[in-house]
């Protein structure tokens, strides 16, 4: 969504690793463009970022260590005119069709992009906690379906008996599905999602106008371990 920063690294994060090592990805999600926020660009251990420093690349730079990051103050990695508005055409892009003509392992040409950032902005990835039988997590992301994307991984060794949204009984949902499809019309479901964490659902609908739910919120999951 516009200005949606944690939704965009949200994205990036899910999506870097299945592109070849050594692509350069351009990540602009840029409510600070014009301002003091910094154009970086950012070497992984397999992988390039462009952005802005305002965390949207946080969660794929710290799923792929080690990272070093550059400001990016050096004029031959711009365009002539910098617009304060459009930083991802007049800063981002070239710069990453510059770096894309240099080499992905050696420091020195990174250096010549502008000074090392030793603190960029980072956004801490929401950590889940487990009470007895319950796995804490919340709502991290929402897609254009209303699937509710929680940061609750799924594990395959875990059977998950029951979901509680808010501590409500009627937004309960009991059991794991395997597809959107496996459910009555308009019920809500918990299943696996593409992204390896668990979701929630509504067949033929949206979770999030269902619940009127919020990114976020908090999500209870009641399991058992063993079959």
């Amino acid at each position: 969504a516009p200005q949606d920063v944690r939704g965009g690294a949200f994205s990036i994060f899910n999506s870097y690793r299945y592109f070849p090592k050594s692509t350069i990805h351009v990540v602009v999600i840029d409510p600070g463009v014009g301002s003091e926020r910094r154009p970086i660009a950012v070497k992984t251990n397999d992988y390039i970022f462009v952005g802005p420093d305002n965390g949207v690349m946080s969660w794929a730079m710290i799923d792929n260590p080690p990272f070093v990051a550059h400001e990016i103050t050096n004029s031959d990695f711009m365009l002539k005119e910098i617009s304060t508005t459009f930083h991802g055409r007049d800063i981002f892009a070239p710069a990453a069709a510059k770096l894309s003509q240099l080499s992905f392992a050696e420091s020195t040409p990174w250096k010549s992009l502008g000074p090392e950032v030793k603190s960029p902005v980072l956004i801490p990835f929401p950590k889940t906690k487990t009470i007895g039988q319950e796995i804490v997590g919340e709502i991290i992301n929402i897609d254009r379906f209303g699937n509710l994307i929680t940061n609750i991984r799924s594990n395959k060794s875990i059977k998950y008996l029951q979901v509680v949204i808010r501590g409500i009984d009627k937004n309960q949902i009991d059991g794991l599905s395997k597809t959107y499809d496996e459910a009555i019309d308009g019920a809500l479901i918990l299943l696996q999602g593409s992204t390896n964490f668990l979701e929630i659902a509504k067949k033929g609908g949206s979770a999030a106008d269902a619940l009127k739910a919020k990114i976020g919120e908090e999500i209870r999951v009641v399991f058992k371990t063993g079959s």
